[in-house]
């Protein structure tokens, strides 16, 4: 009972009432810059994918593009001199191209993927991300969420290889250095690769589509963007 009495008391008191609700409102004001903080990393990187994708998956999106055309397997170019020097230029010229029409085609249904992980994500920091570098939040969603993009887009990039004929041609470019006397024989897992270049290759536009939505953000449809920077 003498508990309560000192709490209305106090609570009665201007000097502990003010501060009271003082701190009621710093919290209050506090969770609302949280929140407005956290819409603008999410609205950044739902415009930077948009953006990122539409462009990836459009007409030779890849191919025409050299800061994203994936190139004939760094690591075996030793294979495509070999090849060439065999007469097979146009087969590794169509190798390469169908490679970059299956990132194109891939690149179409990985919107959702990459939406529905910008929705789960968890950031710690988000004030630091948004005063950060003009790619922070690119780079901070490819740090915590590569993995399990990459588990998801394995199969969609693993069928679009089939339906190409990619995996066919690769095959057979293999083969035939496979087939050459004194060479060591080559295992590459073409899977792997294209997936890995295609989800590279969309975080680069990324990072290009946030620098121009933090340069440009009055130019930016989104008012919770144009409103903040």
């Amino acid at each position: 009972m003498k508990t309560l009495t000192l709490f209305f008391f106090f609570l009665c008191h201007s000097s502990f009432s003010n501060n009271f609700t003082e701190n009621l409102l710093n919290i209050s004001s506090n969770n609302e810059d949280d929140n407005k903080i956290h819409s603008v990393f999410v609205q950044i990187l739902n415009t930077s994918v948009e953006q990122a994708v539409k462009k990836a998956s459009s007409k030779n999106g890849f191919y025409s593009n050299p800061s994203i055309k994936i190139p004939f397997p760094e690591s075996t170019n030793n294979i495509k001199s070999k090849l060439i020097a065999l007469g097979l230029k146009k087969q590794i010229e169509e190798f390469e191209y169908k490679m970059n029409v299956t990132a194109e085609k891939a690149s179409a249904d990985a919107l959702n993927i990459f939406l529905q992980e910008i929705k789960n994500l968890k950031a710690s920091n988000i004030k630091k991300i948004i005063d950060g570098d003009k790619d922070e939040a690119t780079q901070y969603l490819k740090k915590n969420c590569y993995t399990y993009l990459y588990n998801s887009f394995l199969p969609i990039v693993s069928k679009k290889l089939e339906n190409e004929n990619v995996v066919n041609l690769w095959g057979i470019l293999l083969n035939r250095y496979n087939n050459l006397p004194f060479v060591k024989k080559i295992e590459f897992d073409l899977y792997d690769y294209v997936t890995n270049k295609t989800i590279e290759g969309i975080f680069v536009l990324m990072t290009k589509y946030e620098k121009n939505i933090r340069h440009n953000s009055k130019s930016s449809k989104s008012d919770i963007i144009k409103n903040f920077f």
